[in-house]
């Protein structure tokens, strides 16, 4: 009896050495990718969302159109919601998960106002417009995402003169993310005309083009001028230029307070501005754009001449970014991005260490 209970105690003390060189295993693997994850802010997707259309005049519908769980579906040019489907809806809004379809819609500014807080995503499919007289294209109080998984498109042709700021994009709440996805192909083109204007494509603490996405954006100003405003980090993984046109009366930024940048192997920004330098891109120290941007294997080049800015922000190909350092940077901080060479390597060195410490673990419990 004695020596069948320390047999089983060995056997139980072995599966349990398995189980927890399994589970180190599991733990330390670093996840597939070229990005390290990083945190998401995850919130509740927004109840309703705003429709409507233009009028001759330019000016946009006095009563916008409420979409929610009773009336989700919209034909464009309607002052109305509809509670069935239609034949050929052009708006359609899946109250449970703030997903607002929109099927080659030709109306005016997406909104939740300040009325509807949570997360907005919008799907696009075929050829949409957004376009009038407002001060906003698309706004939402939380994390807004434009995608599409049938190459669909948006262009966006919005702003009013005066004093107010308009935006192609916006999300009014601090800490969160403005993101494209998918093949979405997205182009904006905001302009107010007054000289105390200020005029943004896309505001957001934290701003994401990845995937297939394409943006094209073209802001224009008789006072000030931005591309990209954003406290957070900008990262662009998109295959595809980010292409900025911007043109102010008084000054000209295609980044406009952006902390972090951080861009994928074979990403890129054209910019193409008003503007005396190429250091007038960035309102902030241009050196600290230039560090910030070597820091992950980019750097700025451009030049100007008669009054416009040509610059281009793309990986440097004569040097190898990646140091001892900016590794143990990423693995620690989860800030910095890798080649795919180095995480490969780094994925491999993980599982043989990992391999390699199950063995002694193993190997000493059946040494007992």
């Amino acid at each position: 009896m004695k020596e069948e209970i320390r047999i089983m105690t060995k056997t139980v003390k072995k599966l349990g050495a398995m189980l927890l060189a399994l589970s180190m295993i599991v733990t330390f693997m670093p996840m597939p990718g070229v990005w390290i994850a990083y945190a998401e802010d995850e919130g509740n997707p927004v109840a309703a969302v705003f429709v409507g259309y233009v009028n001759e005049d330019g000016s946009i519908s006095s009563d916008l159109v409420l979409l929610n769980s009773a009336t989700p579906y919209y034909v464009n040019d309607l002052s109305s919601a509809l509670e069935t489907e239609p034949e050929n809806w052009n708006a359609y809004f899946d109250a449970e998960n703030g997903t607002l379809t929109l099927k080659n819609y030709r109306g005016c500014t997406v909104t939740t106002r300040t009325t509807y807080s949570g997360d907005l995503t919008i799907v696009l499919e075929g050829d949409n417009h957004i376009f009038g007289k407002s001060l906003n294209g698309i706004f939402g109080c939380a994390n807004i995402e434009i995608t599409s998984s049938t190459a669909g498109t948006l262009r966006i042709d919005t702003g009013r003169e005066g004093s107010d700021s308009c935006y192609g994009i916006r999300s009014y709440s601090s800490g969160k993310t403005i993101r494209l996805s998918g093949d979405a192909k997205v182009d904006l083109k905001i302009a107010n005309p007054a000289a105390e204007s200020k005029v943004i494509s896309i505001c957001c603490t934290n701003i994401s083009i990845s995937d297939e996405a394409e943006l094209n954006v073209e802001v224009v100003s008789g006072g000030i001028a931005y591309g990209f405003w954003g406290s957070g980090e900008l990262r662009v993984e998109t295959p595809h230029p980010v292409q900025f046109t911007g043109i102010g009366g008084s000054d000209h930024y295609a980044l406009a307070y952006t902390s972090s940048i951080l861009m994928d192997h074979h990403a890129s920004i054209s910019i193409q501005q008003k503007g005396d330098s190429i250091e007038d891109i960035y309102n902030q120290s241009f050196e600290d754009l230039k560090e910030m941007l070597a820091h992950h294997g980019y750097g700025v080049t451009g030049s100007a001449e008669d009054g416009t800015v040509t610059a281009s922000i793309e990986a440097i190909t004569d040097m190898d970014p990646v140091t001892s350092k900016d590794i143990l940077d990423q693995l620690f901080t989860g800030t910095i991005i890798e080649p795919e060479s180095v995480v490969k390597i780094l994925n491999r060195l993980f599982i043989i260490g990992n391999a390699f410490r199950c063995f002694c673990i193993l190997g000493r419990f059946s040494w007992h």
